[in-house]
């Protein structure tokens, strides 16, 4: 790859909205463009093979980032993976080339804000991130229920065998909250930290960081709500179109 000062717009962030939104924007002849990532090559097996990332984590193509411990959860932490392959981003004066080129920010729900941060956007020297899980009873009321609901099925399939954890033992609300608290994890889904939207939401819906010129940002951080189901689908469609709305208004 040439010298980013070359291309006519950065995408920062290879993954599922980044390599969508350099689509979108090759589909609408907007110029050259230039997709960075960090972290070693992917070529290797467990990279291409879609379940293989669980060899990953943990790894050097991890970013192994680590929240705060949660309060809500016995003090725990929960394991933040994120994928980090392919080539380095380029940095220019301790500046993510800001005020440069015409950037957009695929960075992840973790990434894109923490650049931001680590960039002078509002200044942040650490990266802090806390999901505050379970903070809302409504949250812990509608894991127990779950649990029952979960039961309830298996028992109603007449499938052999008996539970192992949390076990048929633990029948109470306390007992089952208890164990929530200890082993409940996530699916490592995050979204929704830069929030496409009208009034005070950081993104607006062309989706152009507010207050900012030649600046974007794509992909599942932009997402105003949290999805029910997997991110990557949902983050390709946000890169492709967003590639086009960026082509359009960057015209």
């Amino acid at each position: 790859m040439g010298a980013i000062s070359a291309y006519d717009f950065v995408v920062i962030g290879a993954g599922s909205a980044g390599c969508a939104v350099a689509a979108g924007l090759a589909d609408a002849n907007a110029g050259s463009v230039a997709v960075t990532e960090a972290g070693p090559t992917d070529v290797r097996p467990f990279v291409k093979v879609p379940f293989a990332l669980i060899w990953l984590m943990r790894s050097r193509r991890d970013w192994q980032f680590k929240p705060a411990p949660q309060n809500t959860l016995n003090g725990r932490q929960i394991n933040v993976p994120r994928g980090k392959t392919a080539q380095e981003v380029h940095f220019q004066d301790g500046t993510c080339l800001f005020a440069k080129r015409r950037i957009v920010l695929s960075a992840g729900a973790i990434g894109a804000p923490a650049i931001l941060l680590q960039s002078g956007i509002g200044p942040l020297d650490d990266l802090h991130i806390d999901f505050n899980l379970l903070s809302d009873p409504a949250d812990m009321d509608l894991m127990v229920a779950g649990v029952r609901r979960l039961r309830k099925l298996l028992k109603e399939a007449d499938i052999p065998g008996v539970e192992g954890h949390p076990g048929a033992e633990s029948d109470s609300d306390a007992a089952l909250r208890g164990y929530i608290k200890s082993h409940c994890g996530t699916a490592y889904q995050r979204a929704g930290t830069l929030r496409m939207g009208e009034g005070d939401a950081p993104v607006t819906p062309r989706p152009a960081l507010r207050g900012f010129e030649n600046l974007w940002v794509a992909g599942a951080s932009v997402m105003p709500a949290i999805t029910s189901a997997n991110t990557n689908a949902p983050s390709m469609m946000v890169g492709h179109r967003a590639g086009k709305m960026i082509a359009k208004d960057a015209a």
